[in-house]
């Protein structure tokens, strides 16, 4: 089953292309994802596809093919949004062509996602009135300008008078209204992405116009790509966004044993193995890029803190060979090479981990499993809600890719058949149970015992700065003692003042750097937040109130993304810095 993320690739068109330019079209769109494969190359795809005639049907086709393609490695998934439910009328869901090829590219499609009735119009208006259906048609390029990364436009390049393709890419490239999203509101700012246009003519198009001519459009204005930047800034920033989701599916595929373990316990933490075959494969797969995430999380922060740890270690060592020379060996210039060889190792590694970005990608990652398992126990307790829309909307820039890598996971697993709600429907008690088990109390015990245990560790560091500094102290009356006595300076206690004072500050440092107090409290908050969630909830469930029960678990899962939003903003710019004592 696959764990890694996905680009979305949305896809808008003409329905009309013209047999002489479809060859020209379909090179160009097979180019499209040959080269995000060669650029992107541990990312798979997914497409969103209406399937209407001519532009979706052509985009799905190359994408279908190439998915076939033993000599193309990436996996590409189909994903069809519908203009409305199937059971509404799915007669006219092929609109025009033929409906065959409709049906045979539908029967290939990984999910299929129907859009809600737009307010006011009936079931009945869809079978009667062209105008209804159109509204209908509507809502569908609207969902695929807000959740793809990028828009393949097979269009004549005509703006006015606008039509349906044009509207797409507009939205694409402005924001797209979603209406559907209850959490928008007039201060978020509008998620864009570039156009991958390929031209096509037509009767009224530019006579220069070529077919399959490619060009990029990119955003007009929002989230870092002000219309006064240039193209060069724009194209880094999506280019970071989408190496971002490169890296971590690269950083998923370790297939060491010692990886693979910590994926199993990371989903045996949120359902026990014996439990895990029972689920639909929706929930599956995301548990399966949950525990990916959070195996990875803690991959990195292991090597983060070695990291750390190596840093103070390599400049204390450094620190005392210089004091020595300085003051008690000075004719053992092998210290004074020591101190350049240790300190020179110190800012190596120091470069080395910024490289490797094992800060960064810890923070990242945890944030991403965070937000992957409220997504999956919402998911669970029959909850159609997306994390994306809640989670990080007033934090851009170098975090966008986690929202990105959020909805894609869970467009996968966004329909819920009708024998998942009915299982659901009959067996709340024991999924509401089950969540309260594996998901609150799990956490609240976690949390408890983790406030304690920072709360300990930073009363230790306390307790060691303190030492240092009282010895510090203690030794510099000493020395003070002896000079007056002697009028000489002791070289000796000159030195253990000096690696006192150090250790005392090195500590210190390293006591900020852990953060352990803020840690604790942080914790000690959380813990209190499920607490109160885990008394409420068990009442509902115990008194059949199934919808408080959904209400608790909905308000627990935004008020956990809003708490990691916080940690994710204060934390992730606290990198490992080249630790300076004294």
């Amino acid at each position: 089953m696959s764990q890694r993320l996905a680009f979305l690739i949305g896809v808008t068109g003409h329905r009309k292309l013209g047999e002489e330019n479809r060859p020209a079209i379909k090179s160009a769109v097979r180019k499209i994802f040959t080269d995000l494969h060669e650029k992107y190359p541990q990312t798979s795809f997914l497409l969103l596809s209406p399937l209407a005639e001519g532009a979706d049907r052509l985009v799905a086709e190359v994408a279908l093919e190439l998915a076939a393609d033993d000599s193309f490695q990436a996996t590409i998934e189909l994903v069809v949004p519908l203009p409305w439910l199937r059971a509404v009328c799915e007669n006219l869901l092929h609109r025009t062509g033929e409906r065959s090829e409709f049906d045979g590219l539908l029967n290939q499609a990984t999910q299929i996602i129907e859009m809600p009735l737009v307010e006011g119009i009936t079931a009945e208006e869809i079978v009667n009135s062209e105008e209804a259906r159109a509204k209908q048609y509507r809502e569908v390029g609207r969902f695929i300008a807000r959740h793809s990364q990028m828009l393949i436009a097979l269009w004549d390049g005509v703006r006015e008078p606008e039509g349906g393709t044009a509207r797409v890419i507009r939205w694409q490239q402005e924001g797209a209204d979603a209406p559907f999203i209850k959490t928008q509101n007039s201060l978020d700012e509008p998620e864009c992405g570039p156009v991958y246009h390929i031209a096509v003519p037509r009767e009224h198009s530019k006579p220069e116009l070529k077919a399959g001519e490619r060009n990029t459009l990119y955003p007009k204005h929002g989230r870092d790509t002000d219309k006064d930047k240039d193209k060069d800034k724009v194209e880094s920033y999506f280019h970071n966004m989408w190496s971002s989701i490169n890296d971590f599916n690269r950083d998923i595929s370790v297939d060491t044993t010692s990886f693979q373990s910590r994926v199993s316990q990371s989903k045996d933490w949120v359902i026990l193995e014996q439990h895990q075959s029972q689920l639909y494969e929706q929930h599956q797969r995301l548990l399966s890029l949950y525990a990916a995430a959070d195996a990875a999380a803690l991959d990195n922060q292991k090597k983060k803190n070695r990291a750390i740890g190596g840093l103070f270690f390599l400049v204390g060592v450094a620190v005392v060979c210089f004091e020595l020379y300085t003051h008690l060996l000075i004719n053992w210039w092998e210290l004074l090479i020591a101190y350049i060889v240790f300190l020179s190792a110190g800012v190596g590694l120091h470069r080395f981990v910024t490289r490797k970005k094992y800060h960064d990608k810890f923070i990242d990652y945890r944030s991403l499993a965070e937000a992957l398992r409220v997504q999956f126990f919402w998911r669970l307790a029959g909850l159609p809600l997306t994390v994306s829309d809640h989670y990080l909307r007033t934090v851009r820039s170098e975090l966008d890719w986690i929202r990105q890598a959020v909805r894609s996971s869970q467009l996968l697993t966004q329909a819920h058949s009708s024998l998942e709600q009915e299982y659901v429907q009959q067996n709340q008690k024991q999924i509401f149970n089950l969540i309260q088990k594996r998901w609150v109390e799990d956490q609240l015990n976690y949390y408890e015992r983790t406030a304690q245990k920072n709360k300990e560790t930073a009363h230790r560091w306390e307790w060691w700065i303190t030492l240092c500094f009282r010895t510090a102290i203690s030794l510099a009356v000493v020395m003070l003692l002896i000079h007056l006595k002697t009028e000489k300076m002791n070289h000796i206690l000159a030195v253990l003042v000096f690696i006192a004072a150090a250790g005392a500050a090195l500590a210190h440092e390293f006591s900020e750097k852990a953060a352990f107090s803020v840690l604790a409290r942080r914790y000690k908050w959380m813990h209190s937040l499920f607490a109160t969630a885990h008394k409420r909830l068990a009442e509902n469930v115990e008194s059949s109130q199934y919808e408080a029960a959904q209400e608790i678990i909905q308000l627990l899962g935004e008020d956990a993304l809003i708490e990691n939003a916080d940690w994710v903003i204060q934390t992730r710019h606290r990198q490992p810095e080249l630790p300076a004592p004294g």
